[in-house]
């Protein structure tokens, strides 16, 4: 079979980008052809504007309106896959997605923080104008979305995705990704859990930074926080790190890093200040046997209850403190039951359970 990989941008490298390339590795070794096009290969950028508002404002409007990238368009027919997997597809605008799907094959991975969270998208834009652009936006291009499969990593994205759009959704499919890891044969339980680790982006949203200051404020911290990845806030993670003992910032990690990373950590924090569709850094963490300690909005969807823990608003630990002062009363007993529930839920997302389960649904056709 040859399969298109339709994809926004990979200026940014994030959970999205890690599982399109995971994903294109399990399809060549099962003998497919792909090939991934972005809107990188097309030169295509959001405008610039020094009116950061005016930019924002014509990146939502020309979605909405925008005609269809003829460049795009043209490559597509040249390829003529048989399956086309989209994305995240902003920048390509949703008038060629729509020109593409009439013609070919299009089973749409939902990863948008816009769909899967569209308030706290919104609320990160600058100019209340623009904001409401935004919702106009979601709500046109959902309800132009009928000729395309949808396939939701998890039930309240589809339930979000719904909510804002006359779609009856009668072609998708809701299963879970996989962080295409390979689950340990056994686990190491740590006497004293005391390694909390983050992966992920470096950016506002992800609530990192509030993390850090918490945990920096716990009186005599028996803590080690291991910060892993990039993105704006990488240089002033790395100036707190270079003056607290309690912390080490290791950048960005590749695959096989990882795996010598959750050997180091006990705990993997999301401390996200937004829903998260699908942490993938959640995924990986649960596939190694290792609990999630999540922010009550970012819950990780995959994780069987019992696999994490919940802090903040409407939580049973309103702050980090709280958090930290539970954990540290944790003995190997609970902690080992917290680690057997993560790699249960793991197994749930080992390769080849996604697997049997993306070719079920691209079947389906």
């Amino acid at each position: 079979m040859k399969i298109l990989i339709l994809h926004s941008s990979f200026e940014i490298f994030g959970g999205a980008e890690t599982f399109i390339f995971n994903l294109k590795e399990a399809l060549l070794s099962d003998g497919h052809e792909v090939i991934i096009l972005s809107g990188d290969d097309f030169s295509i950028k959001q405008k610039k504007s020094n009116d950061i508002v005016l930019s924002r404002w014509f990146f939502q409007i020309s979605d909405i309106f925008g005609s269809s990238n003829k460049k795009i368009v043209k490559r597509v027919n040249e390829i003529a896959p048989d399956t086309i997997l989209l994305n995240n597809w902003a920048r390509l605008r949703s008038s060629t997605i729509l020109k593409i799907s009439k013609r070919y094959f299009v089973f749409h991975t939902v990863h948008d923080y816009f769909i899967c969270d569209p308030k706290a998208t919104a609320e990160r834009e600058y100019n209340l104008f623009v904001r409401l652009i935004l919702f106009f936006r979601v709500r046109i291009i959902l309800n132009k979305f009928r000729n395309i499969y949808f396939h939701f990593p998890a039930l309240r994205t589809k339930n979000i995705f719904a909510n804002r759009s006359a779609n009856n959704f009668q072609n998708f499919v809701i299963f879970p990704l996989s962080p295409f890891l390979e689950v340990p044969k056994s686990i190491r339980y740590s006497e004293k859990p005391r390694r909390i680790g983050y992966l992920g982006g470096l950016y506002p949203h992800k609530g990192i930074l509030e993390f850090v200051e918490s945990f920096q404020n716990f009186e005599n911290n028996p803590f080690n926080l291991i910060i892993a990845g990039d993105g704006i806030q990488a240089e002033t993670i790395r100036r707190i790190s270079s003056k607290n003992p309690n912390i080490e910032y290791v950048g960005q990690l590749t695959n096989d890093q990882k795996i010598e990373y959750f050997d180091k950590i006990d705990f993997l924090v999301c401390p996200s200040n937004c829903r998260e569709n699908f942490s993938l850094s959640c995924a990986e963490s649960l596939s190694y046997g290792k609990p999630i300690l999540a922010s009550k909005i970012a819950e990780p969807a995959m994780g069987i209850l019992g696999s994490y823990i919940l802090f903040g608003s409407n939580s049973e630990f309103t702050d980090v403190r709280l958090l930290l002062e539970h954990l540290v009363k944790m003995d190997k007993s609970q902690y080992k039951i917290m680690c057997d529930l993560a790699l249960e839920s793991g197994i749930l997302m080992a390769p080849e359970i996604f697997m049997e389960k993306f070719y079920s649904a691209i079947r389906y056709r």
